[in-house]
Formats: C-alpha cells, sequence, structure tokens
C-alpha cells in the first residue's frame, strides 16, 4: 500500500506469451524448487528478461529501477514471484513511470529522477537520461499501472529458469553480520521475554484498510474506518456483543488516487467534534495528470449515509506520486498537524527536504478554525518560521524523507514520527519544534549526502534506527498509556509495514534505552492507533482484518542469548562431515566419528556462488556433526532453546541423538526455530547432527545453537 515495494515501471515492451504455463504454475514452480542462483544471475543478465537493463545489483542505484543488492533482505521468496508476475499488483514507491507528450507530438516515459520549475529528467530503460523542457511539455501523466510488462516469465525461458531468477534474487543479501551497526542501527532486536498477542476485533473484515478512529464520546462502541482506494465507513457495535455492523459514510473511489503511497490515508476529529461534529481527512487525487494533496473537513453524524461533499482547506501539488506523507492530527495545542514527505525523486535531487521554502519533506501545523485572508486556514503566530525570510510559516519541523504515521505521548506531549527511509534505514525520532531531522544530509544515524548540507546547521538525530534487514517501511505508533499491562508504560510501540514486525522502545532524553521484539503481524501494518483508554490496535492492510494488541501478559525484558554453537557466517564453526552413509547411531553423542573429516561451515554446492561457502557439498546426501562443551549451570538455567538455519536442501537436525527439526526442501534463509521444551542440554559434552539431502542438485547449509534465558537466569 505504502512506500517501499519491489517492482518498478519500465518502457512498455510487448513479451510473446508463447508458453502453455499459467501464471500459477510458474508461482507453484518457484516456490517448491530452489532453483539455482548462478544460473539465475544469468537469467537476470539476459537481455530478453530486461532485469539487468533496468536494475543494479552492486549497489549504485545507477539504473532506472530500484538496486537489487539487498533484496533478498527486504522480501521473502513468495513475495519475489509475485513481484515478477503482477508487475501492477504493488508499483514500487519512488519508482512509477511518468508519460509526457511534448509539444511536438514526441511522446517520453521513464522514471523521473528530477523535477525543477525549468525541466524534467527521465530515465527510461535503457539507462539513458532525457531533459525535457517544461516549456515544451503540453502534458505530463504519472502513472498508476506498472509499465512493467506482464508475461514477463515467459520471456525467461520455462519454469526452471523463472526459479533460477527468483533464486538469484533471493540470493542478494547482506551475511548475518553485528547486531548493531558502527552508526548506530540495528539489524537484530532481541525478542522480549514474554511477547503479545494480536486478536482480530469488530468480526468484520475491511478491503485494503488504512486506518481506524474511535468516535469521540462513544468509548469503543463505535469507530470510522478509512479504506485507502476511497470509502470510509462507520461501525457500530452491536447491542452488549463484541462484533460490529458498518455501513458507509461516503465513497470517494472515483475522486481519491490509490497507489503505493496514495490514497485515502489520515483522518482526525476537531478537538470540539461533540459540539460541532467537525473532522478532517486527508487523501490525494489526480487532476489533468497532476497529483494533489488535499486536507478536507466534513462533518459526521451517525447513522446518515452519503453525508454530501467536503470544503477543502489544504492543497499541496506533489512532485511525484511518492513520499507524501499519510498523517492528519489535531495536537494538544489545538493546531492541525500534516505530514509531509519529501515528494521525490529517490534521494530527494532538489533538497526538499532541507529546503524550507518548500513545504515537501516538513510537518506543517495550522489553525483551522481562524482562516487568514484569502485561505482556509490561519497561521498559528508561534510557529518557529513565521517571519523568516525565505521559509513558509506553515512549516513546524524539517527534515524528513516520509513521516508516513506521527502521534503524541498524551501523557508528556512528545511528536513520535516514524520517517521511512531510502536504501537503507528506516528512524523513529521524538521532534521538536523548528528542528532539522536531517534528510538528505543524513538517512537515520548514517551521513548520506553533502549536497545540502550548512554549515553551522543542527541535525537531530533519531532515538533509533534499524536497518532493511529488519524491515524496509517503518510504521510509526504510540506510547502505551493503558491500563491493562502497567509493566508496559510508557514504551513506544511501532513496527515495519513491509516485514510486519512489531517493536517496543523504551527511551530517556531521546536516547534509547532498549529496544525489544514483541511480536509479528498476520498482515503488512498500515498504522497503529490508540483508543479512548489508551490501548493499541494494529491495522492489517493485505487481510483487512484490525487487531487488538494485548500486551497483558507481554514483558518487555529482553531474553539473554547465550550462543553454543555459532554460525559460520559470524565465526568460525567446525563440522566433522561425511558423504557416505553412517550407521543409524551415527547422531548418538557417543557415535565415534573419529574418521570423518572436518570443514567449516557454510557448506555448499560449488555452483550455488555463494561468496561464502567454506566447504564443498557437492553429493546427494551429506551427514554432519558438531560437538560443543556445556556448562552445569547452562545446561540447569531456565530457558528455551533456539537454532539459526541457513539451509537449501531437506534437513533433519538432531541434539545428543533427539530428532529435533526437519524442514522440507526449498530454501531456508534468516530462520530462527524455537524448539521443543522438551530439548534439553546435557552437561559437558553435546552433539549436534545434521543429516543433509540436495535440492534438485543444489545446497547451503549452516546452523547454530542457542539457549534464550530470562534476565534473571543468565548464569
Amino acid at each position: 500500500m505504502h512506500r517501499t515495494a519491489l517492482k518498478w515501471a519500465i518502457a512498455s515492451i510487448a513479451i510473446p506469451l508463447t508458453a502453455v504455463a499459467q501464471d500459477a504454475d510458474f508461482a507453484a514452480y518457484a516456490m517448491q524448487h530452489p532453483g539455482d542462483p548462478v544460473r539465475g544471475s544469468k537469467v537476470f543478465a539476459a537481455t530478453s528478461s530486461l532485469c539487468s537493463s533496468c536494475h543494479s545489483v552492486d549497489g549504485s542505484s545507477s539504473k532506472a529501477g530500484p538496486d537489487l543488492s539487498r533484496i533478498g533482505n527486504k522480501f521473502d521468496r513468495k513475495d519475489l514471484i509475485r513481484a515478477v508476475i503482477e508487475p501492477s499488483a504493488d508499483i514500487a514507491v519512488g519508482y512509477g513511470s511518468t508519460s509526457i507528450r511534448a509539444r511536438d507530438g514526441d511522446q517520453f516515459t521513464g522514471v523521473l529522477k528530477s523535477a525543477t520549475s525549468d525541466e524534467i529528467k527521465l530515465m527510461g530503460i535503457d539507462g539513458v537520461s532525457k531533459k525535457i523542457q517544461r516549456s515544451e511539455i503540453q502534458s505530463e501523466q504519472p502513472l498508476t499501472v506498472s509499465l512493467m510488462p506482464a508475461g514477463l516469465q515467459h520471456a525467461v525461458g520455462g519454469l526452471e529458469p523463472f526459479a533460477d531468477l527468483i533464486a538469484f534474487l533471493e540470493s542478494r543479501r547482506e551475511d548475518a553480520g553485528n547486531d548493531i551497526d558502527a552508526d548506530g542501527s540495528y539489524s537484530v532486536i532481541a525478542d522480549a521475554t514474554a511477547k503479545a498477542n494480536l486478536t482480530p476485533l469488530f468480526g468484520l473484515k475491511f478491503h485494503k484498510p488504512s486506518l481506524l478512529a474511535w468516535l469521540p464520546g462513544r468509548a469503543k462502541d463505535a469507530a470510522l474506518v478509512l479504506e485507502y482506494e476511497g470509502r470510509l465507513l462507520e461501525i457500530q457495535r452491536i447491542g452488549t456483543s463484541e462484533n460490529f455492523q458498518q455501513q458507509v459514510v461516503f465513497d470517494m473511489r472515483q475522486k481519491v488516487r490509490p497507489g503505493g503511497a496514495t490514497g485515502l490515508l489520515g483522518l482526525d476529529f476537531h478537538p470540539d467534534f461533540l459540539t460541532n461534529h467537525r473532522y478532517f481527512i486527508k487523501y490525494h487525487t489526480q487532476e489533468n495528470g497532476e497529483i494533489f494533496t488535499i486536507v478536507e473537513e466534513r462533518e459526521f453524524h451517525e447513522g446518515v449515509p452519503d453525508q454530501g461533499d467536503g470544503k477543502e482547506i489544504f492543497r499541496s501539488k506533489t512532485v511525484t506520486q511518492d513520499h507524501n506523507g499519510g498523517t492528519i492530527r489535531f495536537g494538544p495545542n489545538g493546531y492541525l498537524y500534516i505530514g509531509l514527505g519529501d515528494s521525490g525523486p529517490q534521494r530527494d535531487p532538489q533538497g526538499h527536504g532541507q529546503d524550507l521554502g518548500v513545504m515537501y519533506g516538513k510537518i506543517l501545523r495550522i489553525d483551522v478554525d481562524h482562516p487568514a485572508e484569502g485561505k482556509n486556514y490561519g497561521i498559528p503566530a508561534d510557529n518557529p518560521f513565521v517571519g523568516k525570510a525565505g521559509a513558509l510559516p506553515e512549516i513546524w519541523a524539517y527534515g524528513f524523507r516520509e513521516p508516513y504515521r506521527f502521534s503524541w505521548d498524551r501523557e508528556t506531549g512528545d511528536l513520535w514520527v516514524g520517517d521511512v527511509g531510502q536504501d537503507q534505514i528506516e528512524e523513529v525520532s521524538i521532534v521538536r519544534v523548528g528542528e532539522n531531522l536531517g534528510w538528505n544530509v543524513y538517512e537515520g544515524h548514517h551521513p548520506y549526502s553533502e549536497t545540502y548540507r550548512r554549515n553551522q546547521e543542527s541535525y537531530v538525530e533519531p532515538v533509533m534506527s534499524y536497518t532493511h534487514r529488519l524491515g524496509a517501511s517503518v510504521t510509526g505508533g504510540y506510547v502505551y498509556r493503558g491500563k491493562q499491562a502497567p509493566q508496559m508504560d510508557g514504551w513506544y510501540l511501532f513496527g515495519d509495514f513491509e516485514r510486519r514486525g512489531i517493536w517496543a522502545l523504551i527511551q530517556h532524553d531521546r536516547k534509547l534505552t532498549q529496544v525489544v521484539t514483541l511480536g509479528r503481524a498476520p498482515s503488512r501494518i498500515t498504522a497503529f492507533v490508540e483508543d479512548p483508554d489508551g490501548e493499541i490496535q494494529v491495522i492489517g492492510f493485505d487481510d483487512g482484518i484490525i487487531y487488538q494488541l494485548d500486551m497483558s501478559s507481554a514483558d518487555p525484558r529482553p531474553l539473554q542469548v547465550q550462543v553454543l554453537a555459532d554460525l559460520g557466517e559470524r565465526s568460525a564453526a567446525v563440522w566433522k562431515y561425511s558423504s557416505d552413509a553412517p550407521s543409524e547411531d551415527w547422531a548418538d553423542i557417543g557415535f565415534d566419528d573419529a574418521g570423518w573429516n572436518l570443514g567449516p561451515s557454510p557448506f555448499g554446492t560449488t555452483s550455488q556462488g555463494r561468496r561464502n561457502v567454506k566447504t564443498p557439498w557437492d553429493s546427494p546426501r551429506i551427514w554432519l556433526r558438531r560437538e560443543f562443551q556445556v556448562s552445569s549451570e547452562m545446561a540447569a538455567a531456565n530457558g528455551r532453546l533456539a537454532m539459526d538455519l541457513r539451509a537449501l536442501g531437506e534437513m533433519v537436525v538432531y541434539l545428543n541423538g533427539q530428532e529435533i527439526h526437519r524442514s522440507a526442501g526449498g530454501w531456508h534463509g534468516n530462520e530462527e526455530i524455537l524448539l521443543p521444551e522438551s530439548v534439553h542440554l546435557r552437561e559437558g559434552k553435546n552433539i549436534i547432527a545434521i543429516e543433509g539431502q540436495r535440492d534438485d542438485g543444489n545446497s547451503y547449509l549452516d546452523a547454530g545453537l542457542k539457549k534464550k534465558l530470562p534476565p534473571s537466569q543468565k548464569p
């Protein structure tokens, strides 16, 4: 729905659909067959596939499409398959195409790379940039349908090459590294000792919901639900039950422009809603080829459908169809705050985030009750840039890329913002009046560009940032102030749209104290919501379900992790191995493996092309054993064993002769497997043993074992 996706729009090229295989056949085959990434790299580079014409894989972002060097960290196999087969399902935010018709009749289509008042620069499928003067343009049209040609899978040569291509994309990932990088961004977040639960609410499903807003004065018996394509629904409790009924308040689907970063996204009630019935919505619309961000005032009366047209309060023409914010909220002072992203193109080449003369990349603050002459809103007198030469008076804070969701801590008044990053980093910040959050001089904690850096400028660091190993599109949330989980009081709850993680952090003076993983949503998270009691709901975009985040049993203390046998990706990990079938007791702790070979992990077929394979595995099957020592304190400590597994092929894993895990074929990457509570360590010598079978002639294997301990149990 918003921000990051995999696809992008390329120049329209006809693909001959000569193959008899259907889309479902390609998807099923690629899910069941891991493919060969080395062969897949050749498919990627082939002219017929168009892939290498449009995407770089070296981190350079030098072509029209998004760089795919870390795409395996951001998306799982199912999403990668869908990206190729259904290119218009989610056009990549930042990589939609624009069609330009010149006054002389020429037409140009490509990805918008820069846009000024004088000219537009597009990059086409061939990687060549085209500059077009504004004076030469007759019409400009942002495209809502991807120009990545449908049927691309039929051009790669069959089912097997398609699976190889997916394997290559899946292999483009960062290897396991430090939990926190040198600049302070997290790549691993510890699990909470006890996680939260997600429970469906209302007994209803919605179509791509973007937000829930509880009706003031109705406790939790009635609410409004936004669907991003343009409908607003009223839901009301049925009697005293837990179920709700719904009716349409308005249907603006003919007016709202849904897209990767556009749609009906924001709503808030006027502070005096109970007496004046006013509420405000934020959406995007397209008129004569131009996209606008609109804030509109409307009136609501319970049970009354189709309540007429609204009154436009605010309008901002976008530069591209991307990064135009999602949230509007009334602050504690009664003014309306509007989040606007840098509006693109990617990497903010015009420096919108740092330019006080434009509204892009800002949080604005306006007065909807006292409009200035000639406008439908006024400017609060204490806005920080009122009277400053060259600065727009609406600006309250700046230096944002895409402040998609923001909220206030109802106890402290702190404004929390989740700001969506560019290629590597997502960030969460506490923002104060007049501050510069740094984009595009910084991306999170990381220096990004010197182009728009100003001497003597102060840039505010985020409270927390994380890399795209954890997720690719932060969804800001709320500081918890409810009553059902007093142990979570003061913790900020947030998540990631793409990877669906839910996290909680605690801070002091805008410095991170602790961050933990609370869970994972079943669906991509488009918003968190705070109800009148301070409890939190989670909006599931794909499945259309709104969830209650139940933290009554959550324990935010991080589990302590004791590594017992580390991955070979992270440290020296030597195994004994054999390609000849051993006796039945081969996994037992007392088995004599003196005649077996020695080799470091990871193991893999040489054709896999993985840089970190240390020991070749070219036989059909392999048997591995690894010894590690455990102290009596660690063996007795209360905790749960978990295994890190990176595997391609069928695997059966044993601990001291007991089978503890079995996996089917295919790629199992970046998996942490929580082992049954019945699995225990023994004091002294322990043996982890693995039987592996190559999958379609390919193989990869690396494994590690660790114990997760409650904080008080670490020996």
